[in-house]
């Protein structure tokens, strides 16, 4: 989570007490009919409140109730390399029409995918799902077919791991120094199609 500036509680506090402080100044003046005694407690609360509110907004944005992902925590290098990242379309899901919408999971799983599965499950690994396609539709899929059990998550998320699966990944070798020159150069050959 990215991390949040005092100013914005700041103005946070400012903007909520000027709409906070006119419901009290119509409130008062319809209960007493007096815009002067309207006015004298909307000018004391509006300063007792706002810094009542500042150190409650404060106070709510050091509690994680609510909250995923703000606090995120190093994986252990032992969890990471026993964990496999797989996408779902084209990988698990065999996809063979292609993109018919995020809620269709059209297809059969892919050929030889379950003993796959089997075999990285029986060496070890942590299987999880990694793919855009929204996590319900997945996993309903995964019912479908009998599958859930295999996977420890399901995710539209980046998680570490020791190997990711993708049928549109390219290998990057960190230790060529022209890695980036066969990168482009082979986006650009494959991407021809789309001129």
């Amino acid at each position: 989570m990215a991390e949040v500036n005092k100013r914005r509680h700041i103005a946070k506090t400012i903007t909520w007490r000027m709409i906070a402080s006119l419901d009290t100044f119509i409130i008062t003046f319809l209960v007493t009919g007096s815009l002067k005694f309207g006015a004298s407690i909307m000018s004391i609360e509006i300063i007792s409140k706002m810094f009542l509110y500042y150190f409650h907004e404060r106070a709510w944005y050091r509690v994680n109730f609510g909250v995923t992902g703000r606090h995120l925590k190093e994986v252990p290098t032992k969890f990471k390399e026993a964990t496999v990242a797989i996408d779902f379309d084209g990988v698990i899901h065999k996809y063979s029409r292609g993109f018919q919408g995020l809620d269709n999971a059209y297809d059969d799983p892919m050929p030889g995918v379950l003993d796959a599965l089997d075999e990285l499950k029986s060496d070890g690994y942590r299987l999880i799902i990694v793919s855009s396609r929204p996590v319900p539709v997945i996993k309903e899929w995964l019912a479908k077919y009998n599958m859930l059990n295999y996977f420890d998550d399901v995710s539209n998320t980046k998680h570490p791991a020791r190997y990711y699966i993708d049928d549109h990944a390219v290998r990057f070798s960190k230790n060529s120094k022209d890695e980036w020159k066969r990168i482009l150069e082979f986006i650009r050959d494959d991407s021809n199609h789309l001129s």
